[in-house]
């Protein structure tokens, strides 16, 4: 028997919330960006294509702080929370 196990994760909604540089303009764009592509992130097909989707969100918006050990430990929470894996140290 399989069971199938739903897991609601919360997305950051805001430059604030994804903790990225918000006084700098461009910063609430690069929070959508991100929120996109971690919801993009949560569905891939694959492990491999989740971390690829993510990782380049991050690096995409690193001048406002995106890429830093913080926030790419966070999406890999939340990447791991949604999709019942382990992320730890992927991006």
């Amino acid at each position: 028997m399989t069971t199938k196990i739903s897991i609601t994760v919360t997305l950051p909604d805001s430059a604030d919330a994804w903790e990225l540089y918000d006084s700098m303009p461009g910063a609430e764009a690069a929070a959508r960006r991100l929120t996109a592509a971690l919801a993009k992130a949560l569905v891939a097909p694959t492990r491999e294509k989740a971390i690829s989707i993510m990782s380049a969100a991050l690096k995409r918006d690193q001048k406002f702080g995106a890429y830093d050990t913080e926030h790419c430990y966070r999406a890999e929470s939340l990447l791991a929370k949604g999709r019942n894996d382990d992320f730890s140290y992927a991006l």
